[in-house]
Parts: C-alpha cells; structure tokens; sequence
C-alpha cells in the first residue's frame, strides 16, 4: 500500500486535529506517526480535539483511542480505486476517471471532515474531470452539494474559487464574467494553471465584447502559461484564436482573393490571414500532428501560407 506523499508524484496529505469530526462509517487506512518516533499502521474511524479513535485490524470488536499529545502526523494510505482514477485522470480518460472518483467518495463518505481524507480528494479531482469537459452545470451542482474544508492545499482551494468563473459562462454574460475576471487581477498565490486560466477566460469575455485584440492577448496567453499540463486549455486557446482570425471580415477578404488578381499582400486582411496560418502550423508542431484536434473551420488555414516563407 502506499503512503501519500506531498511530491509532484506522490501526494502527501497529512491529518490534522481541527475541530471535532464525526465518526467513519468506513474506516480509513493509515499510518500514525508518533512523537516517540515509532509508528503504528491503523484504521482511523474519528478525528476530534482530543486525539484518535482507531482499529489495527478492521475484525477487531472495540475502538482504541490514542491522545492527541502523542500523535505527530496521522497519512492516509492512497486506496486503490483513486490510484486508478488519477492514472485516468491523467491520460485525460475523464469519463472513466470519475467513475473512480465516485467509488472513492461513497467508500470513504465519512472521512470527510479528517484533513487529508481521500473522499474530499476525489470530489476535488471529479470537478476537474466536469471542469475539463465543460460540464459546468454539473460541476456547480457537484461543487454546491460536497464540503471542501478538508482540502490541504492552497492550490486546490484557488482553483475552487476559480470553478465560479467557468460556471459563469455557462450565462453568457460577458460583462459579468470580465468584471469577474478582472476581480483576479493582482492575486497572490496564483500557479501557471490558474493564470492560464484566467487568460482565457479573459479572451472568451474579450472575443464576445467585440474586442478581437484583447481576445488574442488573452488566448495566446493562456496557449503558453502551462502548456505541460492543461492540454485542453491549450487546445481549445489555438481554436479560439484560430476562429477569431477567421471570423475577421478583411480576413474573409483576403480569402475570397487569395491567389486572384485582386489579391492584395498588403492589406490588413492578408497579413492576418498569413498570422492565422503561422498559429495553425505552431499547433500542429507543438500539440497534434495534421492539426488533430483543430476544428475542421481552422484546419482552412493551412491553405494559406506565406509563398516567401521557408519551409
């Protein structure tokens, strides 16, 4: 079994004494690491102020108790069903990830008021399978229905306070959301993903107030503030941009003209459509080979390179 640990690749989520917590239905498996330096495996059925209520074994009748003033750190043993749910997770099997995720919650479902517990951590990472999915109904009603307090890292608690954005597009007040979005500006404790975030919905506000520029600002940003792990933002900031090239009337122009005689290398149109081809390209280079995962509208963009450009 493994134990978490707080490292990119392994998660650590110490237990802490915070208020009183109601008994577990389902124990949860874990070490406790005592202020005598020696350790004790454990299923942990209650954490209050005053210590640990605990079993060595699942079978054994009665409850043991063990004080708070001899406990330095409770870890919570990883179960199996979220190991298997981050490895979905990550290779963005997102449908599958939560069916995990789900088992996790309902196995673990009075844990969550032990910091560290595994059930909250599932909720958390099932809405980001919904956020990921654009499923923002469903992760308002999931995010409104679940207790967070348990959560440890700060992190997860700003991308929480995030979730309320993407669910505000869901309205399609574009007003509302830049004012949202803007109410960010200058935040502390704010990680690559946040950010990247952030920019596009800046964009998305940007683009649907007409505003072409700040749009591109925004979704160029958000293309390159962690493109190591937010692939779908990433994507979908290319096909953003991409439409909002497209979408540009000279663009449109300079289409209708390309390779006739009243085509014009000079004109604003032109330039613009060569820029679109230019971002078109750097997607296939960087993200998906033949443009997989552009919208058949963008892939048009290919047709039009710089004849003086070098191959």
């Amino acid at each position: 079994m493994k134990i978490l640990k707080s490292t990119i690749a392994i998660h650590l989520l110490a237990a802490s004494f915070l208020g009183a917590a109601e008994p577990a239905a389902e124990p949860a498996a874990a070490v406790i690491l005592k202020t005598d330096k020696t350790r004790e495996n454990v299923y942990v059925y209650n954490v209050d102020d005053k210590g640990v209520k605990y079993k060595n074994n699942k079978a054994a009748i009665d409850t043991k108790n063990m004080r708070k003033s001899e406990i330095k750190r409770v870890y919570f043993i990883e179960p199996s069903e979220f190991k298997q749910g981050m490895l979905a997770f990550r290779g963005r099997r997102y449908k599958e990830a939560m069916e995990f995720f789900d088992k996790v919650v309902a196995e673990n479902a009075r844990t969550y008021t032990l910091t560290g517990n595994y059930s909250t951590l599932a909720n958390f990472y099932k809405l980001e399978c919904l956020r990921k999915t654009e499923q923002y109904e469903q992760m308002e009603k999931e995010q409104k229905a679940a207790i967070f307090d348990a959560l440890e890292r700060p992190s997860m608690k700003t991308q929480l306070d995030l979730n309320v954005l993407w669910q505000a597009t869901r309205h399609e007040d574009w007003t509302r959301l830049m004012t949202l979005v803007k109410q960010w500006d200058g935040r502390d404790g704010l990680d690559a993903n946040h950010l990247a975030q952030l920019a596009f919905l800046r964009g998305l506000a940007h683009e649907n107030l007409g505003n072409t520029e700040g749009a591109l600002n925004g979704y160029n940003y958000a293309m390159t503030a962690d493109y190591g792990s937010s692939y779908e933002l990433v994507v979908a900031s290319f096909n953003r941009a991409l439409s909002v090239y497209w979408n540009d009337p000279d663009v449109q122009v300079a289409v209708k003209n390309w390779g006739t005689a009243d085509e014009n290398k000079d004109t604003r149109g032109y330039l613009r459509l060569l820029e679109g081809n230019r971002l078109a390209h750097l997607f296939e280079m960087t993200i998906a080979a033949s443009g997989e995962g552009l919208s058949e509208e963008n892939k048009n963009f290919f047709k039009y390179k710089d004849p003086n450009a070098q191959d």
